[in-house]
């Protein structure tokens, strides 16, 4: 929670209280109408949007976020179409900060988190030696990019064993 009160960008969406009820913690966030573009693809476009300024548009407000998060030490680990949010407004926002983490300059990790299909090879390396870095979260909203146009990502239709495998 302290990292979510800590995070201001018109790019991602804001945290705004918790509490507790009974042994259940409840969150609350600012509502944004339009819902994720995984939703909106599947409604509305499920063989992807085609109008190349639209998908622009969606990724370069995307990207400010990304930016924002990098600059403050913070990588993602799980930018897809289900945690980019839309509101009425046409604002883009990114979600779903539940396996963000601090990273350091020079600071890699190597635990295995995120969704399978848009992780990076680095990502998915099986041992994890090399580890990775904010530098995940670009490849992820380049498969982002790939679901946008096509209306889902790459080996989607896999399970989690074969896309790590490929």
């Amino acid at each position: 929670m302290l990292l979510l009160n800590l995070l201001d960008h018109p790019n991602i969406l804001s945290y705004k209280i918790a509490f507790i009820s009974k042994q259940d913690l409840w969150l609350i966030f600012e509502i944004l109408e339009g819902g994720s573009i995984e939703k909106i693809i599947q409604a509305h476009y499920p063989q992807g949007i085609k109008d190349q300024v639209l998908i622009a548009t969606i990724l370069k407000e995307t990207l400010q976020g990304i930016r924002y998060l990098h600059q403050n030490d913070q990588i993602h680990r799980d930018i897809k179409g289900g945690n980019i949010l839309i509101g009425a407004d046409g604002s883009v926002k990114i979600s779903d900060f539940g396996v963000t983490a601090k990273l350091k300059k020079g600071q890699k990790r190597n635990t295995f988190i995120g969704s399978p299909c848009y992780m990076a090879p680095e990502v998915l390396d099986q041992d994890g030696r090399n580890g990775y870095d904010s530098k995940a979260d670009i490849w992820s909203l380049g498969i982002t990019a790939l679901e946008l146009a096509h209306g889902k990502p790459p080996n989607s239709d896999l399970t989690t064993m074969k896309v790590k495998l490929l």
